[in-house]
């Protein structure tokens, strides 16, 4: 499965090298690079925001916002795929 910015469901992502964030009382705020405003993160955001170490693909980062929240897994992995589409076109992440 792929949302429309070509994230997979197997894609391994990890914050772009450039970005800086800090989590702030569990969540997290956002340096976007090259335009100095901060991006926030609602408590959904910040968790997968957080599980995007590289290690771990898609499914698994989805797998990880279930244990967190009371989410359907089909949900969580969409909700996630659309969550790291949105990064990627904002240069906040890296998809390898």
């Amino acid at each position: 499965m792929a949302d429309r910015q070509g994230i997979a469901t197997g894609s391994r992502c990890r914050h772009a090298p450039k970005v800086a964030w800090r989590d702030v009382g569990g969540e997290v705020l956002i340096i976007h690079p090259g335009q100095s405003t901060m991006v926030p993160l609602d408590r959904v955001g910040s968790r997968i925001w957080t599980l995007l170490d590289g290690s771990r693909d898609a499914a698994a980062v989805a797998a990880g916002v279930c244990e967190a929240f009371e989410v359907e897994e089909g949900r969580a992995l969409k909700d996630v795929l659309a969550f790291l589409g949105e990064m990627e076109k904002e240069g906040l992440i890296e998809v390898g």
